[in-house]
This record gives structure tokens, C-alpha cells and sequence, in this order.
């Protein structure tokens, strides 16, 4: 008799069925590379002086990542309960001892196994859920890495505009105290007023203040650069678009977005949650099998219990449930046109801005090279023939180092929309030569969704909704 109770769980599990059909995604055969053991956090070789080229300072910002980590654990967290979901298919089995008063069994020993046998999909569905669940693990996982790579690039970008600026500014004292020298030089021979003397001590001391000014930018930026990618970052002279490969800006916004992957994600999750809705009154098929032993009779008391259990009737809760779960699926379609259109103008305006900074470069150039030729014309026409005035002078060294700092910025501006760019269309992590790298056994790019497909072939199957 116990060999036939102990058979019983296999049995019926071989009876199980899992409705109408697989889940309508799936994680586990689209990402070979899922571990599911933590892997051990394994940098690359040469680590600490990755941050001396771009694309090593972009590998050690990953690695370095706090939000990297955690979303990794959150994917082997959403993976295992993938796991957890499909232990409903199996046989649950349990035992104790049981007894009451009155009319009730004397106490026994008790051995149970409870089996579902069909539910109309709903199982299926809750493995489906947790399925999508982690495929939003990993987007959003690789989505993070878009946001590590654009705080670590973007802080190189503002560290550059800063060390060029301080540069600038630099030439600008050096050049203005040259000046200063040259007209206490004048003074002193009774070739010019005391005026013009404190004017250019005064212009000198403007441009030292704003060269201190520059420098506690460049300080800031280059601590948060360390921050990201180590102290090596900061030595690091490369251009970046050199590194970057050029971004053409589209209205045709690529679906492997990893907000559209999310946004359809969550149209497929709403589609399930109302078909579990519209099939709330359906029962469930269960058998138990059953074993019991009383403490003080003899004999093995063997049996097997058959339930079909639907829900009739829950005070309209069962319809009102059904109409929001329609209202569900349309609000998750609604904002997924909603993430279509953001993402296309994102791209636009990366463009736009694109565009701009490349105007504002060119004219940056035009106004340098012609404000260099008028300082060397007023320098000529103050020190040579006397027609000019110092303030005239001051005004074209100070015009000219201004034009100097504002194609600087632009030239930071450009690095910046290039990276935006990219990332409005899903081609960042390609464009820095990361498509097949993975990080802690997870991939940073290459992965892809499919909720249409099967979803529209379990609706076919599917009865039409209740009235």
C-alpha cells in the first residue's frame, strides 16, 4: 500500500496539463548567457588602468556601477521566480498529523499530494507573468547601462570642456599681463597715463579670478569623473568623436528600445492579466491523493479526491474586474504609442542639437580668426601710431578669448547631443563596441522580446469574452 501511495504523486503529475498552450514569452531560451548561480564579479585584465583609453574608462564605469550590481541581482532574483511560478504544474505534497472532537476522525497520520490537472491556462499565465517579469529585468538592466555610459561619457565631455577652458584662460592671463608689462613699460617713459596703467592691472585681475573660477570647474568635474571610472580617467586626452561612430537621427525609432521592449512587455502582461479576467468563473481540475493512518486502528486507508471548484457568483466583482482588465490593456497599448513617440523625438532633438552645435563651432571659428587680426591691428594702432585706446584694445583680447571658450563649449556640446543621439536610437552600447559584452553573465546588449506571435495564437484558441 505505500508503494502505490508513493506512486500516486507521479502519477497524477504525469496527468497534469498546462492549458492552452506555453507562455506567450520567453526569457529562457532567448538569453543563453542567464547564470543561474551568482557569478563571481570578474574584471577585466588590465583593470586599473582601463580608465587610460575611452573604451576602457566606459568598461570600468560598468563594473564600478552600484545600479549595475543591484540590477543584476534583481534579474537573478526575477529569474528565480520563474522557477518558483512553475512549481504549481508539480504535485504539492504534504503530511502531518490530523485528529478533532466530537464526530471527527480520531488522530492519524496523514500523507497528501495535490495535483492540478487543468485550469484553463491560468497556470500558464502566472509562469507568463513571471516570464516577462524577468525579460524587464534584463532591459531594464541594459537600459541602466545606457544610463552608466552617458553619465561616464558625459562627465569626460565636461572634464574636457573644463581642461580646454582653463587652458583658454591661462593663454588669456598670460597674454593680458604681457600687455599690462608692455604699459607700465609706457608709464614709465611718460608715454601713457596712470588710467590705462590700473585698466589693464584690472583687466589681468578679471582674468585671474575667471581662471580660478574655471579651474574649481574643472576640479568638480574631474572628481566626478574619478568617481565613475578612477583616477586614470582624468589623464585621458582622446577625442570623442573619434571613439563615437557618427548617429544619423530617424523618425523610425528602433522596437529594441529598451523602454518601447518594456512598454510591449507590459501590453503583453495586461493582455494576460485580462484573460485570467475574463475566465475568473472557469474552475479549476485538482486530484488529491491521500493516505492515513490512525494511531490506534490498524489498516492504511487509501484514496483519491477529484475538485472542480468554479466561482459562481462574487457580487459583480467577477465582471467589474473583467471591463477594467479590458481598460488595462488599452491604457498599456495607449502608452506604448505614448513611448513610441517620446523616443522619436528624442531623436529629433538630438539631431536639432546636433545641428546646432555645428553652426555655433563654425561661427566660433569665423569670429576667432577675425578678432585675432583685430587685436593684432588695435595692438598695432595703440603701441605703433597711438590712434587706438586701451579700453579698445582690452575689449579685443577679452572678445577674442571668449570666442575661443564659446567653440570650446560648442565642441563639448556636439560630444554630448552625438551620445544622445545614439541613445534615442537604441545604438549606444553598439557605437562603443559593447554588443558583445556581458557583464556579471548578464548581456549588455543582443537581447531581444517576442510577445506577439504566440500571444495572437492563444487568443485564437481562446472562447470569445462573456457578455
Amino acid at each position: 500500500m505505500l508503494t502505490l501511495f508513493a506512486g500516486l504523486p507521479l502519477t497524477l503529475a504525469g496527468c497534469s496539463t498546462s492549458g492552452n498552450g506555453r507562455p506567450s514569452v520567453s526569457f529562457e531560451d532567448r538569453t543563453g548567457s542567464i547564470q543561474e548561480e551568482r557569478p563571481e564579479i570578474e574584471k577585466p585584465a588590465g583593470f586599473a588602468e582601463a580608465g587610460e583609453s575611452l573604451d576602457g574608462l566606459v568598461t570600468v564605469a560598468l563594473y564600478q556601477s552600484p545600479e549595475m550590481m543591484e540590477q543584476a541581482a534583481i534579474i537573478r532574483e526575477a529569474t528565480g521566480n520563474i522557477d518558483v511560478a512553475k512549481g504549481d504544474y508539480m504535485p504539492m505534497v504534504s503530511g502531518g498529523v490530523t485528529g478533532g472532537l466530537g464526530d471527527a476522525d480520531g488522530p492519524s497520520f496523514v500523507l497528501s499530494a495535490n495535483q492540478l490537472l487543468f485550469d484553463f491556462g491560468r497556470t500558464d499565465r502566472k509562469v507568463a507573468r513571471a516570464d516577462i517579469v524577468a525579460q524587464e529585468a534584463v532591459l531594464s538592466f541594459q537600459s541602466n547601462a545606457d544610463m552608466v555610459l552617458m553619465e561616464v561619457l558625459d562627465a569626460y565631455a565636461e572634464f574636457d570642456r573644463y581642461r580646454n577652458n582653463v587652458r583658454i584662460d591661462q593663454e588669456r592671463v598670460s597674454r593680458l599681463s604681457e600687455l599690462a608689462d608692455l604699459i607700465n613699460q609706457r608709464a614709465a617713459a611718460g608715454a601713457t597715463t596712470q588710467p590705462d596703467v590700473l585698466a589693464a592691472a584690472n583687466s589681468v585681475e578679471k582674468a585671474k579670478h575667471a581662471l580660478l573660477e574655471m579651474k574649481s570647474e574643472r576640479d568638480r568635474a574631474a572628481n566626478q569623473l574619478r568617481e565613475y571610472s578612477g583616477p586614470a580617467a582624468v589623464g585621458l586626452k582622446a577625442e570623442l568623436q573619434d571613439f563615437v561612430e557618427a548617429c544619423t537621427p530617424t523618425t523610425m525609432v528602433s522596437e529594441v528600445l529598451p523602454e518601447i521592449a518594456v512598454a510591449r512587455l507590459q501590453v503583453a502582461q495586461a493582455e494576460l492579466d485580462y484573460e485570467d479576467a475574463r475566465k475568473a468563473r472557469l474552475p479549476g481540475v485538482s486530484a488529491e491523493a491521500y493516505g492515513r493512518q490512525p494511531l490506534y486502528e490498524e489498516g492504511f486507508r487509501v484514496g483519491v479526491n477529484f475538485n472542480v471548484l468554479p466561482t459562481l457568483f462574487q457580487g459583480g466583482a467577477i465582471e467589474a474586474a473583467r471591463k477594467a482588465a479590458e481598460e488595462a490593456v488599452a491604457a498599456a497599448k495607449a502608452n506604448l504609442d505614448k513611448v513610441r513617440r517620446t523616443a522619436t523625438l528624442a531623436s529629433l532633438d538630438a539631431g536639432t542639437e546636433m545641428t546646432n552645435a555645428r553652426a555655433l563651432i563654425a561661427s566660433a571659428e569665423t569670429q576667432t580668426r577675425l578678432l585675432d587680426e583685430t587685436r593684432t591691428l588695435y595692438r598695432s594702432q595703440y603701441f605703433d601710431m597711438g590712434t587706438r585706446s586701451l579700453t579698445d584694445l582690452l575689449n579685443a583680447e577679452e572678445d577674442y578669448y571668449d570666442a575661443l571658450i564659446a567653440g570650446s563649449d560648442s565642441e563639448r556640446d556636439l560630444d554630448v547631443a552625438l551620445l544622445k543621439c545614439h541613445l534615442a536610437n537604441g545604438t549606444l552600447r553598439a557605437a562603443l563596441g559593447l554588443s558583445q559584452m556581458t557583464l556579471y553573465g548578464y548581456p549588455i546588449d543582443s537581447f531581444g522580446i517576442d510577445v506577439g506571435e504566440e500571444t495572437a495564437a492563444l487568443e485564437e484558441a481562446e472562447e470569445p469574452p462573456e457578455p
